[in-house]
């Protein structure tokens, strides 16, 4: 022991518990060797200890990133977006060295932007899968059908983040702040609209990791415990260059109460701890929820972008019928594409796409086209699903094809 020294990972031991992390603490320090403790946050090593140096490592500043890039790649190469996606020293050596070999099995002479964006995610990925849902970038922007008004709101977050180093490092609209400079918006409506999906294709488009936060295992009822799990979230998600997408997220960025008991205290707390996360944060963190009168105005004053989704119109809903039967699909002469836009209306997207794969299979399962009766069967039972009825008037001619299954 007297020639060793022993690393100990502050996280690692704080995952055991308050007791039995205090009792590992107080073993260690009994030890005749040099103990160091890794932390990502300061770990109050003095009051474990009773006496401790603390070492600051810094991570690396933009330019810092930048004038790596610039030395290590040609000069067409676009320098600042890469220096955008974060990364220490190590991790980006290692990316640029995996993406070389990437760029070897083509036979060309340096990797290009998606290897060395693939690459670099790969080496900081990890810590935020244990926190939240990976969901990986597999929508175009075609598959979203929306009112135009809606894309043109994706299409200025998506400028906003590209565009952010010009605004404020060349520009100096950022001043001497350290925050602020990320990108923050709340997509509000109903379940099925396209929420996920519209953060799915803005990831896709930006390079970035989309990561979709598990509330439950964000809140704590323990005090104190959710503003540790919504720190490590971000601080993750900062070395990952993520996009953090908030399902379901009035259920923590929702109002804050007046004060009546150490609960509402704690709870307020917790909103305002976030607020501050959200705030600091450089990257993308998009809000989802259900019912927008439900957001804390302080969110609401710090949102860059409200986009709200809703049920589509005539010409939209049109448009997605035709959407979803893909062009090997057999489909029957008899299909009204005009008739199940108008008759299907005040139903989300997902509702529709079920309908469709659901007639698939029926007609897979029956030996026939894709056709109307397929298509009636699926609505009847969407119709069950969501405890609506049947009626005879809603579809003249085509409820008796849903009723005589």
């Amino acid at each position: 022991w007297r020639d060793a020294a022993l690393l100990v990972e502050d996280e690692s031991v704080q995952q055991l518990g308050g007791n039995a992390a205090g009792y590992l603490y107080h073993s260690f320090a009994q030890l005749p060797v040099l103990i160091v403790s890794a932390s990502v946050r300061r770990a109050r090593l003095k009051r474990r200890f009773g006496y401790a140096i603390e070492l600051e490592i810094q991570t690396l500043t933009f330019e810092d990133r930048l004038q790596y890039w610039q030395s290590n790649l040609p000069a067409d190469m676009d320098h600042e977006e890469l220096a955008q996606h974060g990364g220490t020293e190590e991790e980006i050596t290692l990316a640029l060295a995996s993406a070389g070999m990437a760029a070897e099995l083509r036979s060309a002479e340096f990797p290009n932007r998606e290897e060395l964006t693939r690459a670099l995610q790969s080496q900081r990925n990890e810590a935020l899968a244990e926190l939240a849902q990976r969901i990986p970038p597999f929508y175009a922007r075609e598959n979203l059908i929306v009112p135009p008004a809606i894309n043109e709101k994706l299409n200025d977050i998506a400028a906003r983040y590209r565009q952010r180093g010009d605004v404020y490092r060349s520009w100096k609209f950022g001043g001497e702040a350290t925050s602020g400079k990320g990108v923050n918006a709340l997509f509000v409506g109903p379940p099925g609209t396209g929420k996920t999906m519209a953060a799915n294709i803005l990831a896709g488009e930006l390079g970035l990791e989309l990561y979709r936060v598990d509330l439950s295992r964000v809140v704590n009822k323990y005090i104190g415990e959710t503003e540790k799990n919504l720190s490590r979230i971000f601080e993750a998600a900062k070395q990952a260059s993520a996009l953090l997408f908030f399902d379901e997220a009035d259920a923590l960025f929702g109002k804050r109460t007046d004060v009546k008991d150490s609960h509402d205290r704690y709870a307020n707390q917790e909103t305002s701890h976030l607020l501050q996360l959200v705030e600091d944060y450089e990257g993308i963190s998009i809000l989802a929820s259900n019912y927008e009168t439900n957001m804390d105005e302080a969110f609401r004053r710090r949102l860059h972008q409200i986009v709200r989704f809703d049920w589509l119109d005539y010409h939209d809903r049109l448009k997605l019928w035709k959407s979803l039967f893909p062009a090997q699909a057999p489909i029957g002469e008899d299909v009204d594409f005009e008739y199940l836009a108008e008759k299907i209306r005040d139903f989300p997207p997902a509702f529709v796409k079920n309908i469709v794969i659901s007639a698939a299979f029926y007609a897979r399962r029956f030996g026939t086209p894709i056709d109307m009766r397929q298509i009636f069967r699926a609505i009847k039972r969407e119709f069950e699903k969501e405890g609506k009825f049947f009626y005879p008037e809603q579809f003249s001619q085509y409820y008796e094809l849903a009723s005589s299954v």
